[in-house]
């Protein structure tokens, strides 16, 4: 986990994985309305609620539309001729939007074929040419899916939407050329709606790792996924306890303070350290680097994705994929600043976005050290931006 200098909830990482700030996790919402069982034809609503979760983008929205459909169904033939009569016991279910365009449409049907006799002289829907089919019960489904951007306008904001939703009896009989029928039909209908989206914080995509281990967003009080929230997290720490915050220091060259990168030649350990508030409307954000050997030079480095696991780099480790090197510090007095006193803020300088991660460390000239190399690292920062 990341040790955290901000309020935020824990975040695990996956182990030697590339976590990148463009990375996020598809969450679903579900909601569902029904109409009870009635005598077609009718006309009705199912109502849901639309889709509002702050600080979120809807992607699509899928629906199923379960109709079921009750009833008998009575036959006589007047043939002269005995006759197949096939019959199909049915219902049309149709979901609308509020313009009355087709969503879904459920047929549940129930099939019978009956051989019957010529006609025996009595209309009772019995005796030879005869017969009925009584507490028929059928069902069924009718999913679909929809990304248009009208539909997803549509089904966002507060409130509710209702939906038309109609049933029809439209069962038939076929195979006598003299028939008569009788159909008793009634119908039920429910949806499902399922909002797929994610939490991009204000239209940027962000680091979800947590609900790509765990298939769940992480919310505070508000409603607002903490990836959301701003916060200052530090990872790639050289103390040898091979958490998910640590990584292994090559050589042996552990710290003991539980915060910093490897120990370098002087028995010192280089600590990238975050203070102020990470919010592109008040960016007081200010790294801090403390433990460099005296009048070694170093430079800062930020990416927009890192390697928890690390890699070597000389007496210590590198945690970030493609670096932008910032700023090289001559640290006369074994540390630095970033940003220098009386210079922009940093998301100013680089013109970050709300909801944008970013990954910092700072590299440095070390002297031969436990491996014998001249380069070393501080642990690393992880900022993610707010408004």
């Amino acid at each position: 986990m990341f040790h955290h200098l901000l309020n935020r909830g824990a975040l695990a990482l996956c182990g030697a994985a590339l976590i990148a700030g463009t990375a996020s996790a598809q969450h679903t919402q579900v909601e569902s309305d029904s109409i009870a069982l009635q005598l077609t034809n009718w006309d009705d609503f199912l109502t849901v609620p639309k889709f509002n979760v702050p600080g979120a983008t809807l992607l699509s929205v899928d629906f199923t539309l379960d109709g079921g459909a009750e009833g008998g169904a009575r036959i006589e033939s007047l043939d002269a001729q005995p006759a197949t009569v096939n019959t199909a016991f049915q219902a049309t279910i149709t979901l609308q939007r509020p313009d009355l365009t087709v969503i879904a449409v459920t047929l549940p049907v129930a099939n019978f074929s009956d051989n019957l006799s010529a006609f025996d002289g009595t209309i009772d829907f019995g005796g030879t040419s005869g017969t009925e089919h009584l507490n028929i019960m059928a069902s069924d489904s009718d999913m679909q899916s929809t990304s248009a951007p009208a539909d997803l306008a549509l089904f966002s904001g507060p409130g509710t939407i209702s939906l038309p939703c109609k049933a029809q009896g439209s069962s038939t009989a076929s195979g006598a050329g003299n028939l008569i029928t009788q159909f008793n039909t009634s119908a039920e209908a429910s949806v499902t709606v399922t909002y797929n989206y994610i939490f991009d914080c204000n239209g940027n995509q962000i680091d979800d790792a947590v609900d790509i281990q765990n298939g769940a967003p992480d919310l505070d009080l508000n409603g607002i996924p903490d990836e959301c929230e701003p916060s200052i997290d530090r990872f790639c720490i050289g103390d040898g306890q091979q958490d998910d915050d640590s990584v292994p220091c090559p050589c042996g060259n552990v710290n003991a303070n539980n915060l910093g990168g490897c120990t370098n030649f002087l028995g010192l350990v280089g600590t990238l350290s975050g203070s102020g508030n990470p919010s592109i409307s008040n960016d007081t954000v200010q790294l801090t680097v403390s433990g460099i050997p005296f009048a070694s030079p170093g430079w800062f480095f930020m990416s927009t994705s890192a390697n928890p696991a690390g890699m070597v780099l000389g007496n210590g480790v590198g945690c970030l994929t493609q670096p932008q090197r910032v700023l090289k510090v001559q640290s006369g007095n074994g540390g630095g600043l970033f940003p220098a006193p009386g210079d922009p803020s940093i998301s100013s300088q680089f013109g970050f976005t709300p909801g944008q991660t970013t990954y910092w460390q700072f590299w440095y000239r070390d002297q031969a050290g436990a491996c014998n190399q001249r380069a070393n690292a501080t642990n690393a920062l992880r900022i993610v931006w707010g408004l």
